[in-house]
């Protein structure tokens, strides 16, 4: 047996916001000593203290350097084992914290997969997953090229935020151009237009499948459905619903199958992913979105527990071994 086989698991979370009361309850209930890292914003959130071993809060700018120093720092006093992102703005984070101390889990390359729209589409495709027309807004000939092969509207996305967030659709090529050049001027070099993508817009609504994976296969997934898409939502207002579609129906098998696809092409051995699919309303074919390594947001974890009796958050804990 192994030192951490001997002993109990030591986990570091990361949590930029308030996300994973329940993973961090069951690590605690299942032996592990744990300790979250997370932002001085987030430090009076109603954590499971009951459950945590230490408590520490970095400064709100904090970035990579300083938490790989700080693990590396707690690392004296006791062997760290694993290293949790339970936001998805932490995944790159713990993926370099873990190549710094040589510790299993997601590598930072196979992370920033799950984290840059344009390398998921690019890795999905690959895999033979039939994604949404696109091409990164870098080269003009490219771009140029693609507008006249695809037809408007299309979508621009910012290839490192969640969900819908920065995301907007547009009719012309004048749009697209003025967009660029707008994207060109600013003074932060990780909002100009290379870190966005065009994608063609499709109609329809969208799915998303819920996932734990353990030694690279899908143990257990859920099928729903929003109510609205998630990008008419995050532009017009009004909440997130998510509907469960009945086991074994035409849409949850298919999904499922594709699903399963998707996460055995992008190489993931084991964690929790949230999957977006729209079905076109033109063709009825589903296309590939996005997909996160983490638990869904927005209350998905407690649609599925109602609708499964899973939960995705403690179920997760599992996979560590």
């Amino acid at each position: 047996m192994t030192e951490s086989e001997k002993r109990p698991l030591n986990i570091i979370c990361l949590a930029t916001y308030f996300k994973g009361v329940d993973f961090i309850r069951e690590c605690k209930a299942q032996g592990c000593n744990v300790v979250l890292i997370t932002k001085e914003k987030m430090l009076q959130e109603d954590w499971p203290r009951d459950s945590l071993d230490d408590l520490i809060a970095v400064p709100n700018d904090a970035g990579p350097a300083l938490f790989i120093d700080l693990v590396a720092f707690l690392s004296r006093k006791m062997k760290v084992d694993r290293v949790i992102a339970l936001e998805e703005f932490d995944v790159v984070t713990a993926a370099l914290i873990r190549e710094h101390l040589c510790l299993p889990g997601l590598s930072s390359s196979r992370a920033k997969i799950f984290r840059d729209k344009l390398s998921m589409a690019v890795h999905s495709q690959q895999a033979g997953i039939t994604v949404p027309d696109f091409v990164p807004l870098i080269n003009p000939d490219e771009v140029r090229a693609f507008m006249e092969r695809v037809p408007g509207p299309w979508v621009i996305k910012p290839r490192s935020d969640v969900s819908a967030i920065g995301i907007r659709k547009v009719e012309r090529a004048e749009e697209v151009w003025r967009a660029m050049d707008e994207m060109n001027e600013r003074e932060n070099l990780r909002e100009r237009a290379s870190y966005y993508v065009l994608a063609r817009f499709i109609p329809g609504e969208v799915f998303h499948v819920d996932s734990v994976v353990n030694g690279g296969k899908v143990v257990f997934s859920g099928v729903n459905r929003y109510g609205r898409p998630p990008m008419q939502v995050a532009h017009g207002g009004g909440a997130y619903v998510s509907k469960t579609l009945l086991r074994g129906s035409a849409d949850e098998k298919t999904l499922t199958d594709i699903n399963k696809k998707l996460i055995k092409g992008l190489g993931l051995q084991r964690g929790t992913t949230h999957a977006e699919f729209i079905k076109s309303a033109t063709d009825g074919k589903f296309y590939f979105l996005e997909i996160a390594a983490r638990v869904g947001g927005a209350y998905i974890a407690d649609v599925l527990e109602a609708a499964s009796g899973i939960n995705i958050w403690r179920e997760w804990r599992s996979t560590l071994e």
